[in-house]
């Protein structure tokens, strides 16, 4: 913080104590304050009297301290904590130091020794610590030739005459307390432990340096601080750097001595350099030595002792010679800069040698006399110049060699600008240009210029200013000598840039404007211009014709005639004006209200219009007369005299009305008719009265009807009610029968027994008006029932006692509710899936011919009685098909094993079955059996072969099953033989293995083990072969392998001997092994490749490889394949492609490798396969199509499907599709790559319209080999197939009738629907069933809805919802701006005004009546909406700009109300929405709102109220009636803004 002194009181100096950079003033006097005395966020110390005039304000948390008297001249007012916001303050209310005290005491602190030549600061400290006034001022009191000191901050300048000199310190309080201090000027100082020390270096004028402090002998230093001594005149302090101690800062202090300050919490003993301080020698400093050295020296250590500290300056020695120019650091391309050496103690050039530095010669040339060019260069780069003078002193200087400026490009907010801008100088009266030097490492300097300072003036920085509207030109040149220039021409308008103005008075009715009605009037010129810049007048003489407001709403007077009014802007330097007419008119009839002399039972409303009621009854035998009463009101809806009127009925058949408004009701009328009264003044307000002729009497729907006895309920048939006179009861003439009523449906059924036959009698409706209606009608009587479907799905196997079989009942259009079967030997049941299934009656027992003919008794929902229905069980004798794992056996004597044999039970398809659960017994002598561990042992008894009958049966079987088995009985030993005679070996694939199998004779007997011995004599030439393989028994077959390679081919035999489990030894045969050299033999697909050099890395072909002569080898690769030859074992696929363009081809060997698969051995086939691959370059790629099918828009998934053939000057596929050409975006294009050849499958796209007459035209583009291919242009034809529509039966709807009446279209399309459910809100749910895709199909299907009362059909089914029709799925359009075009659009757009667009799913609970007492009851349907994020940006930033959002249609007025925040800003989003809005609403986004006339008690019109208000609503309803304003779509709308 920094203080100020005032010692004298004048307003002057305070002022400039004011404005200079002190937080604190001081006044020692009195002083009276005047305007210009700001305290911004000052403190304002008076010891004196303040006198504070009338009116002065306190700015920006000011604080005012007054130590003596305050005398306040008026009210003072301020926002400081001190002044108390908006209050008036007085001499209580400013806070006084009348706590303080006077100053008792004052000690100044400082060294008491400095070095001559030098600088230190003294402070002090005033007791005690609450005194009035902490401030003090120094002066020399002795020895003052010797030194001198600043009476403010205390810096002590010692002389360079060492001596003593004694300084004081005095209080400003006036209290006269003081202390004094000598001080020694010495002319060396003393030595200590602790010492800091500054390097010494050399420099000429303009060089930066850099000086080094160190400290040595650091005793463990908490804190440092010092003044920094040297002459200011010759050195420039830059900067202070610490080393980077860690917790140590240093800084510069920004009194008039600086000081530097090292501190921590910590001790430091770091020893070292600790700082750096950069200078720079300041041009024309004399040449020689400059001192810097640190004076004030404070220091303690850890325990808050001082340490003293010793000091060796160091300092600068300015050079002899100094480079000039001293100021300039760079060169652009092609300029010259001659440098000088000059000797700065003569004051005179000398003279040098000149040298750039190695490297630089690229970008300068410096000549022998000190000429520097710059070279061109595109970018900056740096060369050093170095100049030697005579006396070896060298000077070096460091230039920048910059490009010549290209380009300079003016920007305004960041962006280029060029040509014209317009400039409203009332909005903005400066703008801030900026110009940008191209390339980037240009010369930035500009000059900037106004062609007419008269119209804008412009500073050196870019900062123009407007002065009047007109023309000027801005221009920046570029100051590197390259001529480059850019410049920007302001339009400078006032407001407006029309020279002249337009008045217009918004929505004057034709006919003029009435007394108290009010108009907006708007002046605009290029734009409309806002009101408060604007000045409104009337002539006097017309001033009781209205009256005109700031605002320019134009109120009309009580006095009819033609009002001027005159709009000019205010300030205008052009004094433009305009004037607008308005007729002002005698008040009107703007309200007719018919009243009738009917009971107030019989008035009803319709839209808002009085309705009388009659019923037809009363004018069957004579006509009705009515009396209407007229009554009139004005605009305000006061009452007006009833002017002259014409009565008029629009419909004369109904009811006719004469001059006095009597209304005769016809006899035997019925309808509406609507009767007019019209006011014949300018207005020629109408009043409307209705009357309806009403026919009460129910509506029978039919009254043929048809009663069936069988059924429950009767026959059911409409019986309407017509407004709303409720059926309350029905009775028939004929008591045989019984009528009911409920929710108009009449049901009628016997009361008693009546035979079939057709009955006539009368029946009776009781109504809610205590009427009766009688109805002649005819009941046909009948008893029928439903034909019923039985199906058995299987027979019933009656092999098995608890056989079942399947059973399903089925009557059409019924609900069947039981099932039972009678008069046979079965029963039905059902089981747990509710599946009727046939059973036996009594399993237990079962006749041996069950009775299959039974009667089915079905129960169906609604009959009286079940209906019989005859029928015959299916039934089938299936025995099981089983058969012994064996027909035949033998048992042999000789051996020691158990004379028996043991077969299987199978079924016929060879599965085991379990016997465990089977009787099984023998009928034949010489045989037992018995069962046991699944199998049946047989065994002969009497030692001879016998063929044995074996039965089995479950528990379950209506009786057995017999089996044979022959058993043969022989005392001769089994034999044993290989089951392969010759095994196989590869000496190529040393690690495989060849197997047989052993085969006894005897299949009943278990071989134990066997020998396998060479059967050639030992030392022969075939035993040493033979020895060299391996053949062994290992317990069920022999293996034979290869043990030593080296084994010659040929066959070798072996002989085999085995051993029973009884251990009887069997002769077993021999065996063969032939060992061969041979191999499987691969093969290619292809043995050449033809590819394309620019394919190279693309294409490529695959050889399919293949083994031939032999079984379980794998191919896992080739050796010899050259780059671009790849093998994929898993797919036996060898890829040929090109490495790259420069690939020339050629013929390689290559030697398959295989694998065995059982043993993994690997081994390179000796023979090579030769493959040759030849290249060619072109670029010409093509395809051949074929195309079949057809496109039709009954069939969504037909397609046209383009066959690819052939591939031109490429072997690769086609791997991707995409289609191009002029209708590319009406069709889609799938590739499919399943078959033989890939085929483009195109489609139909969904919601696109095709034309049957219209040539549709495609390309595909192929991708193929990373190139794309484009085809040739396809010609598309589109077919549409006719729909087949069945008529649907007429029916009859009666007027005002409350029943829905439900009929039935049949259409031979891909679309059929029925109402699931009706809901509570009257709506209706629909389920469709349809083919393809749905939105597709309606489209086809329907057409655009319409409202009942556009009569024409629309030609062009998207003309209805013009510029609107975007998004499927609403149930409306948005009506209130469907007189928009794109031309009117456009137009919109070029006023300024910006488009953005939203999507709601119009709902039809939009326009349904709230019917509610209150209105919070009524619930609105969701409906779904879409905000863009374009949209919602635009909307952002127009609220941010202050513009207004302006909403065409209630629809677009919920949407972005729904979705915005409650601070207004909007996001993109997407979802469902069900606001309600009505009066008390907060509108947070739209301002404006364009919308049509709605139907009372509409949730749309009690939006409209919202924003515009009650009175301004039913105001603009009742000019929209006078005017015959046309409501609904393509009607009128109104813009509330």
């Amino acid at each position: 913080m920094t203080d100020w002194y005032v010692n004298a009181g004048t307003a002057e100096e305070l002022t400039a104590a004011l404005a200079s950079g002190a937080d604190t003033v001081y006044v020692r006097d009195s002083i009276e304050l005047s305007d210009s005395c700001r305290v911004d966020g000052k403190r304002l110390v008076i010891y004196g009297t303040l006198t504070v005039p009338k009116g002065y304000v306190l700015y920006n948390d000011g604080e005012i301290y007054v130590h003596g008297t305050l005398d306040v001249l008026g009210d003072f007012y301020g926002n400081a904590p001190y002044a108390f916001y908006g209050s008036t303050v007085t001499p209580d209310s400013v806070p006084r130091h009348t706590e303080g005290e006077k100053a008792e005491s004052i000690a100044i602190f400082g060294s008491d020794t400095v070095l001559i030549g030098t600088e230190t600061v003294y402070t002090y400290s005033i007791q005690p610590d609450n005194a009035w006034s902490d401030y003090a001022s120094f002066e020399i009191v002795s020895g003052g030739g010797l030194a001198d000191i600043n009476a403010e901050s205390g810096v002590f300048s010692a002389g360079m005459t060492p001596g003593t000199v004694v300084i004081r310190a005095e209080t400003f309080d006036g209290s006269g307390v003081y202390a004094e201090k000598t001080v020694e000027i010495v002319e060396t100082e003393p030595e200590y432990d602790t010492k800091l020390a500054l390097t010494q270096t050399t420099a000429a004028q303009g060089d930066e340096v850099a000086l080094d402090l160190s400290i040595e002998g650091n005793p463990g230093l908490t804190y440092l601080s010092a003044y920094l001594c040297y002459d200011r005149s010759k050195l420039e302090l830059l900067s202070v750097e610490d080393a980077g101690i860690t917790g140590w800062y240093a800084y510069v202090g920004d009194d008039t001595l600086e000081s530097i300050t090292w501190s921590d919490n910590e001790v430091s003993t770091v020893n070292g350099t600790i700082a750096t301080l950069h200078f720079r020698v300041r041009d024309g400093a004399a040449a020689g030595p400059v001192r810097v050295t640190l004076t004030g020296r404070l220091a303690h250590d850890a325990d808050g002792n001082d340490v003293n500290v010793s000091m060796t300056p160091g300092g600068v020695t300015v050079k002899n010679h100094a480079l000039r120019p001293a100021e300039t650091d760079y060169l652009v391309s092609g300029k010259k800069l001659t440098f000088t050496l000059w000797n700065i103690p003569k004051n005179a050039k000398a003279a040098a040698t000149w040298s750039l530095a190695a490297g630089d010669k690229v970008y300068a040339s410096l000549s022998s006399s000190g000429v520097l060019t710059a070279k061109a260069v595109d970018s900056e780069h740096t060369v050093t110049v170095t100049a030697t003078a005579k006396d070896g002193e060298t000077l070096t200087r460091t230039i920048r060699i910059l490009p010549k400026t290209t380009k300079v490009e003016l920007t305004l907010d960041g962006a280029a600008v060029t040509g014209t801008i317009p400039v409203d100088m009332f909005a903005q009266p400066v703008i801030q240009l900026a110009a940008v030097t191209y390339p980037a490492d240009a010369l930035d300097e500009v000059k900037w210029t106004s062609s007419a300072t008269s119209v804008a003036r412009v500073d050196k920085n870019g900062l123009v200013t407007l002065v009047k509207p007109g023309k000027a030109v801005i221009k920046a040149a570029a100051q590197d000598g390259s001529g480059k220039t850019a410049q920007l021409t302001l339009t400078v308008t006032y407001l407006d840039a029309a020279g002249k103005l337009t008045l217009k008075a918004a929505d004057v009715p034709k006919l003029g404007l009435q007394p108290g009605q009010s108009v907006q009037l708007t002046l605009s010129g290029k734009n409309e211009i806002a009101a408060e810049n604007i000045e409104f007048t009337i002539p006097e003489k017309q001033a009781a014709m209205g009256s005109v407001d700031a605002n320019g709403v134009f109120t009309a007077g009580t006095t009819a005639g033609t009002v001027t009014v005159t709009a000019a802007l205010r300030g205008d330097p052009l004094k433009r004006k305009a004037t607008v007419t308005i007729k002002v008119i005698p008040m009107q009839a703007a309200g007719l209200m018919l009243t009738s002399d009917l009971p107030d039972d019989q008035i009803q409303f319709m839209e808002a219009e009085p309705m009388g009621i009659i019923d037809r009854a009363d004018v069957m035998q004579n006509a009705l007369t009515i009396a209407l009463t007229p009554a009139a009101t004005d605009y305000t809806g006061s009452a007006l005299a009833v002017p002259k009127l014409k009565w008029v009925s629009k419909d004369t058949s109904i009811a006719t009305v004469n001059a006095q408004g009597v209304v005769t009701v016809k006899k035997g009328a019925n309808g509406t008719v609507a009767i007019e009264a019209t006011a014949q003044d300018l207005t020629k307000t109408v009043g409307r009265i209705w009357v309806q002729v009403r026919d009460y009497s129910p509506r029978l729907v039919s009254k043929a009807l048809t009663v069936n006895t069988a059924l429950d309920g009767g026959v059911s048939v409409g019986l309407v009610e017509s407004f709303e006179n409720a059926v309350t009861g029905v009775s028939l003439s004929d008591e045989r029968f019984a009528a009911a009523y409920d929710n108009n449906v009449l049901t009628v059924k016997t009361a008693e027994t009546v035979k079939n036959g057709t009955y006539k009698m009368t029946l009776t409706a009781e109504c809610a008006n205590g009427k009766t209606y009688d109805y002649a009608i005819t009941v046909k009587v009948t008893k029928t029932f439903p034909s019923v479907t039985v199906k058995q799905t299987e027979k019933f196997n009656l092999f098995y006692t608890d056989s079942t079989a399947a059973l399903t009942v089925t009557v059409k259009g019924q609900t069947v509710t039981g099932v039972t079967l009678a008069d046979c030997d079965f029963v039905l049941t059902a089981d747990e899936n509710g599946q009727l299934v046939l059973t036996y009656a009594d399993p237990d027992n079962i006749p041996a011919k069950p009775d299959t003919k039974g009667t089915l008794y079905v129960t169906l929902e609604g009959y009286a009685e079940p209906v019989a229905k005859a029928i015959t069980v299916s039934t089938v004798t299936t025995a099981p098909k089983l058969k012994l794992s064996a027909t035949a056996s033998t048992v042999n004597t000789a051996l020691k094993s158990d004379h028996s044999t043991a077969v299987r039970l199978l079924s016929k398809t060879g599965e085991v079955q379990d016997v465990s659960q089977l009787s099984v017994w023998s009928e034949t002598d010489g045989v037992d059996v018995m069962t046991a561990d699944g199998y049946i042992f047989l065994a002969p008894t009497g030692g001879k072969t016998v063929t044995a009958s074996v039965y089995v049966q479950g528990a379950n079987w209506i009786k057995s099953v017999k089996l044979t088995h022959k058993i043969t009985v022989t005392s001769k030993l089994p034999t044993l033989k290989p089951a392969v005679s010759t095994l196989k070996l590869s000496s190529v694939f040393t690690a495989q293995t060849a197997e047989t199998a052993l085969i006894l004779s005897q299949s009943n007997l278990t071989l134990q083990s066997a020998a396998v011995t060479p059967t050639a004599k030992e030392g022969t030439t075939a035993r040493v072969q033979a020895d060299k393989l391996n053949v062994y028994y290992d317990g069920t077959k022999i293996v034979a392998e290869i043990a030593d390679e080296t084994v010659k081919a040929g066959t070798y035999s072996f002989t085999v001997r085995g051993t029973l489990e009884d251990g009887t030894e069997i002769a077993g045969g021999t065996v063969k092994v032939a060992v061969t050299a041979t191999a499987p033999t691969v093969k290619l697909s292809a043995g050449s490749a033809k590819l394309n050099r620019y394919l190279a890395g693309n294409e490529y072909l695959n050889v399919k490889v293949t083994l031939k002569n032999g079984t379980g080898y794998t191919v896992t690769g080739f050796e010899g394949m050259p780059d671009g030859m790849t093998y994929n074992a898993e797919t036996g696929i060898l890829t040929v492609a090109l490495p790259d363009e420069a690939a020339a081809g050629g013929t390689y060997k290559l030697r398959p490798v295989l694998c065995h698969e059982a043993t993994m051995q690997e081994v390179t086939l000796p023979t090579a396969l030769t493959f040759k691959v030849t290249t060619y370059t072109s670029s010409k790629l093509s395809v051949s199509l074929s195309a079949s099918g057809k496109l039709n828009t009954q069939n969504p998934a037909g397609a046209i499907l383009y066959k690819i053939s052939k591939i031109n000057n490429c072997l690769g596929t086609v791997e991707g599709v995409a289609l191009e050409g002029a209708d590319a975006d009406k069709f889609h294009a799938e590739l499919d790559t399943s078959g033989a050849k890939p085929v483009i499958r195109l489609t139909l796209l969904d919601g696109q319209d095709y034309a049957t007459n219209v040539t549709y035209k495609v390309r595909f583009n192929l991708s193929v080999c990373g190139q794309d291919i484009l085809s040739s242009v396809m010609n598309i034809r589109v077919t549409q197939s006719a729909l087949k529509l069945k008529a649907a039966t007429p029916v009859r709807l009666y007027q005002s009738q409350t029943m829905r009446l439900e009929t039935t279209v049949t259409v031979s399309s891909p679309l059929t629907a029925e109402i699931a459910e009706e809901l509570p809100d009257g709506n209706r749910l629909v389920r469709f069933f349809y083919e393809g895709i749905f939105l597709e199909v309606l489209d086809r299907l329907g057409k655009m809805p319409l409202p009942p009362y556009i009569k024409e059909e629309l030609q062009d089914r998207e003309r209805y919802q013009t510029v609107y029709s975007k998004v499927n799925g609403s149930a409306a359009a948005p009506t209130a701006g469907l007189h928009f075009t794109p031309e009117l659009l456009e137009k919109i757009r070029q006023m300024g005004v910006k488009i953005g667009y939203v999507t709601l799913h119009v709902g039809l609970g939009t326009f349904r009546p709230v019917k509610e007492e209150e209105i919070t009851d009524h619930a609105m349907h969701s409906e779904y909406c879409v905000i863009s994020q374009e949209t919602a940006d635009l909307i952002n930033e127009t609220k941010k700009n202050g513009g207004r959002v302006i909403c065409v249609g209630t629809t677009s007025c919920r949407t972005v109300e729904s979705q915005a925040a409650e601070d207004g800003t909007m996001r993109a989003c997407a979802g469902w929405t069900d606001i309600f809005i009505y009066p008390g609403y907060r509108f947070k986004v739209m301002d404006a709102l364009v919308t049509n006339f709605h139907l009372p008690e509409s949730t749309l019109i009690m939006l409209v109220s919202a924003l515009a208000g009650r009175e301004h609503v039913l105001s603009a309803y009742k000019e929209a009636v006078e005017q015959r304003y046309r409501f609904f779509s393509f009607g009128d709308a109104m813009f509330i803004h």
